[in-house]
Order: structure tokens, then sequence, then C-alpha cells
């Protein structure tokens, strides 16, 4: 009987990641979120703060960096929490980070999270579509885990040519749609065991996957786009559209 139940158990466990892995996205879904509960914004920032989430923060910090501190103006888009922000200013102190969100919500957990770090690090709200920000102002740009929220991508990738200075430096990160099987088994099982209740009814983090793009979906994108040299670069998980010759 033992035996019977072990193996019972797992052929059960093998359907049920067969089935898990069957749900990953084919087709993009765009992003339809309109209203969101209160209650969303501290558990993204919750959950965001996690020591798996810091991580990918300080890869992400560090191989827009290159291993060398810049010095000058950056701007993140779509900053949320700050963490990548705050990463930076760790990482580079001659930088003076603007954190841009659409999000009062969101820049009211950075700020009280990170401050101002002596005037280096101010939090503003604005249209990534619409950067409130004078041509060739910063020096380098950078987003995270926000590129399948814009609805005009292109739009987003041309208002970072316009605000980055001659030979400025841009990193745009975010999952991959087409992300490998056990990553997508992991986010899946996060969603309903790990992720706070008001993110999961909102169908996240596999939500956000669902709207992300493929990278020669990203390319594509790109090649419409007036950014300087670039390039795609992905992982696993990930992908990323960045200056051409980024080590």
């Amino acid at each position: 009987m033992r035996k019977l139940a072990f193996w019972g158990a797992l052929v059960a466990a093998a359907a049920g990641t067969r089935w898990v892995l069957e749900q990953r996205p084919r087709q993009r879904v765009p992003d339809q979120t309109q209203d969101i509960p209160p209650e969303v914004y501290p558990a993204y920032g919750r959950i965001t703060s996690l020591p798996h989430f810091r991580a990918i923060y300080g890869w992400q910090a560090r191989r827009t960096l290159w291993n060398v501190p810049l010095t000058g103006a950056a701007l993140d888009i779509g900053c949320g929490p700050g963490h990548l922000t705050a990463q930076l200013a760790r990482l580079s102190p001659g930088l003076r980070l603007v954190g841009l969100d659409l999000a009062p919500e969101m820049l009211r957990l950075a700020s009280h999270t990170y401050g101002d770090a002596d005037g280096r690090l101010t939090w503003q709200q604005g249209q990534a579509e619409a950067l409130p920000f004078p041509d060739r102002h910063f020096d380098l740009v950078v987003s995270s885990f926000s590129l399948h929220e814009w609805a005009e991508p292109v739009c987003v990738f041309d208002e970072i040519a316009r605000v980055l200075k001659p030979g400025g430096r841009f990193a745009i990160f975010d999952s991959r749609r087409d992300m490998a099987a056990p990553a997508w088994l992991l986010l899946w099982l996060a969603q309903r065991l790990v992720v706070p209740t008001a993110l999961a009814d909102m169908d996240e983090p596999t939500g956000s996957v669902r709207a992300a793009y493929t990278p020669r979906e990203l390319v594509a994108l790109a090649q419409r786009s007036q950014l300087p040299p670039w390039r795609v670069a992905s992982g696993f998980f990930w992908l990323s559209l960045e200056n051409a010759n980024t080590p």
C-alpha cells in the first residue's frame, strides 16, 4: 500500500508539474492593470525586499556599471520601491540619481525606505513616454521590471535616447516571457505559496511574465527606435536592452 501511495503521489506530482509548465505563455498578453488597490504597493515593497530580489538588483547595478563607478546624473525609470536606484547610489558615490515612477505610492515607499542619501537621491513622479527632463541630461538611464508595462515601448526608447548624453549608458531589464521551464515553475509556486495575497489576487508575478517580451521581440522593438548602438542580452529568466559595448 505504501508503495502504491508513493507511486501515486509521484505520478500526480509529475502530472501537476506538466500542467503548470503547459501554462507558460506563448503569446504576449499586454498589461491591462487599471485600478490598483492601495494594499498592493506595500505588498510589492515587501516581496521585492526579500534577499533573492536584493541579489537581483545588486547584480543589475553591477552589470550596468561594468564594475566601474560612474559620476554625473542617472535616471531610473519605473523605480518602484527604489531598490535598483539605491544600489546604484551605493556603488557609485559620485552619481546623482532620480527615481521616476507613475505611482505616488511607490515614490512615498522609496522615499521612506531610502530617503535622499544626502541629496543624491530624488524621487519624482512622471511618465516614461514623456520624460520630464531636458535633452542630453543623464549619463546613465536604467529601468528594471517595467518594460512590460509600457504601452508604447518604442516611444520610451526614443525618450531615453533624447535625455541621454552622448556616450551615456543605458540598461533596460525585464523578465522574458519565454523563460526557462524551472524559472516559470518557481514563479508559479511562489505566487501560490510566498507572494502576498494582494499581489497574488492580481495574478502576479506570472501576469507580468505574460506581458513580457521575448529577446526576438525586443530586438524588433529596438530596431524601430532612435537609441544609440545597442544589443539585447538574455539569461534563463531575464533580458536586457543595453549599450552595444556592454562587457
